[in-house]
């Protein structure tokens, strides 16, 4: 009987009590015919993992041979058939196989072998039918199968990479069979040399004898292939070539020698050339272009033989991305998932493209980013929004490069150690609607480049270290809906240019360092609704013209210096809800009448005055 992991257990005889240990053979017991084949069969089952076979019935007992599961024999007890198709076999093919001399049918089929096919087989030399699909077999039939002169049906299909070779010896043995299921070893060069012909106008080459027709590969012009049929060598200079390189040429994955010297190409050299041994690579006389990123220069320099055009390409959106990441300790980051693949940049984490695959918006908030942002983001011409908030081991300057995003319209950096002044060429950002550099460690004084920024509708520079005057420039961002400056050094007035932000409905200068009195030019903002004055070293009454702030609805000017009585038109704003005046020694005199009338009115606080 069948004990644990195939073990078995039995009568010799029904005398004597026998255990066979697992994948050991039980000895024949006297008398029993001991067939020549037995030995290579205890073979094959121990190297497949017998004991773990879904059905290995009989195996290893004394029973027959002819007895055991998937094994056939002839009349002289010789091993003609072998079916183990289905059977949870694992491991490789046994050269043993090779010792079965009568064997003439082998089905190996639908189970998990791998490696390469041995040599061995080939000694089974009256073999007619052979079935080793749906493996996990690699590599190339050998040469030794030649051998198999008796073989009419072979199906190697659905395995891992396992091929026929595909030249002339090869090519005649397989048309000697009724069946041959299975790929060559130059199926996939084949194809990569059609889409090659088709990119670079083969019709129109000067020579293309023996392309797309059904020789071997070898005979196509301009082609050497090694003993298994594939591309080692591309050589068509002055040929008439035209158009571009497919990235698909990286898939010839022996190829050694590349020359298109002196045709009219154009366009970048295929990235994934790199990924390729090639000793010997030659393209003058072209205008094709070597990519600069690193991988694709460490490897060009590699090479023995290179003899270019000396043009180095424009970088690719890809190439930019992937000196970001390398740049900014991209293996570090807590987001980076399709990140350096080959999947479309639009499936990068935080990475959104356009229909041309362009990148229009980079959103990496909070994701652990190191260092400076490398110059070459200044290439990403078509960007539209760049969110880095919170990756506060970025660190600044920024690049020059970086002020050439002439399409940016959205620039979030809040928490980033920038440090250092707000270099003057922001003023180049002309596209920019959103721009927020709070608590970024800016120093120095305020540019009055910012005032270039005309479609700006929010501006945040609030928790900086910036000095100075508030440049009156900033009087020109007319489409200005939210203004942020707290916490900043500042020194000086207001700028009176304050009140021509029409569209203005946030002002925030709380404890920003100005002085001097509060410009009664803000009373133009008639869209404002909250104006944030608080903490500063503001001086001198308060403007009565604040009146015309009809949409105001908090107004917070305590802790300042302010001085005088309460003026008039500030009981005037019907939306008015809260007013902050506390710790202004100076301010007294008596409260407007009219104050009482302001319905929405629910907080007035001025503790501190007179």
């Amino acid at each position: 009987m069948a004990g644990k992991r195939g073990c078995w257990r039995g009568l010799i005889h029904g005398l004597l009590a026998v255990t066979a240990a697992c994948g050991e053979p039980l000895e024949p017991g006297p008398g029993t015919e001991v067939s020549p084949d037995r030995g290579a069969l205890v073979a094959i089952y121990n190297a497949t993992g017998g004991p773990d076979w879904q059905r290995n019935s009989n195996w290893l007992t004394d029973a027959p041979v002819g007895e055991w599961h998937g094994v056939s024999v002839d009349q002289d007890g010789r091993v003609e058939r072998l079916v183990l198709s289905t059977n949870q076999l694992t491991g490789g093919i046994p050269a043993a196989i090779g010792r079965l001399p009568r064997l003439r049918f082998l089905g190996l089929a639908s189970n998990h072998l791998g490696g390469a096919v041995p040599p061995a087989l080939a000694s089974a030399v009256e073999m007619d039918s052979l079935f080793l699909n749906d493996n996990e077999l690699t590599g190339p039939i050998p040469h030794a199968l030649l051998r198999l002169e008796q073989l009419s049906a072979f199906d190697f299909s659905d395995n891992e990479g396992l091929c026929v070779p595909a030249n002339a010896a090869f090519r005649e043995w397989g048309s000697g069979l009724s069946r041959l299921d299975g790929p060559d070893c130059a199926e996939g060069d084949t194809e990569v040399l059609r889409l090659f012909h088709r990119a670079t106008d083969g019709a129109a080459w000067a020579n293309s004898n023996g392309w797309l027709g059904d020789a071997l590969l070898s005979d196509w012009f301009g082609v050497d292939t090694d003993s298994i049929g594939r591309v080692t060598v591309l050589d068509l200079p002055e040929n008439g070539l035209s158009g571009t390189l497919p990235e698909s040429l990286g898939d010839l994955a022996a190829l050694t020698r590349l020359d298109v010297t002196g045709n009219d190409l154009d366009g970048r050299l295929p990235q994934s050339l790199t990924e390729l041994a090639i000793r010997d690579i030659r393209y003058s006389g072209t205008r094709l272009c070597a990519p600069q990123n690193g991988v694709f220069q460490r490897w060009l320099g590699a090479i023995g033989t290179h003899e270019g055009t000396g043009i180095a390409c424009p970088f690719s959106a890809r190439e930019i991305l992937t000196i970001l990441y390398e740049t900014t300790g991209g293996e570090g980051w807590d987001v980076d998932d399709n990140w350096l693949t080959d999947l479309p940049l639009g499936q990068w984490a935080g990475v959104d493209t356009d229909r041309d695959g362009r990148v229009i918006r980079l959103s990496l908030p909070f994701n652990g980013l190191l260092g400076t942002l490398p110059p070459e983001i200044g290439l990403l011409s078509s960007l539209h929004s760049l969110d880095l908030r919170g990756n506060w081991g970025l660190t600044g300057p920024l690049p020059d490069e970086f002020f050439e995003l002439g399409s940016l319209e959205s620039l979030r950096l809040t928490r980033v150690g920038l440090g250092g002044p707000l270099n003057p060429a922001i003023g180049h950002l002309t596209s920019l609607e959103e721009l927020e550099l709070n608590s970024t460690g800016l120093g120095g004084p305020l540019p009055p480049e910012i005032g270039n920024l005309a479609q700006l509708e929010a501006l945040d520079l609030s928790a900086n270290d910036l000095v100075g005057r508030i440049p009156p420039e900033i009087g020109k961002l007319a489409r200005l809906e939210v203004l942020e400056m707290w916490y900043n050094d500042f020194s000086g007035s207001m700028p009176a240019e304050l009140g021509n932000l029409a569209e203005l409905e946030l002002l925030d200068m709380e404890a920003s360092g100005v002085t001097g009195s509060i410009p009664a030019t803000l009373g133009n903002l008639r869209k404002l609704k909250t104006l944030w004055l608080n903490d500063n070293e503001l001086t001198g009454p308060i403007p009565a013209e604040l009146g015309g702030m009809a949409r105001v609805q908090r107004i917070f000017l305590h802790g300042n210096k302010l001085e005088g009585p309460f003026p008039e038109g500030l009981g005037e704003l019907p939306e008015l809800e809260e007013i902050w005046l506390g710790g202004n020694a100076g301010l007294s005199g008596p409260l407007p009448l009219d104050l009482a009338e302001l319905g929405a009115l629910s907080t007035f606080k001025a503790g501190g005055t007179d």
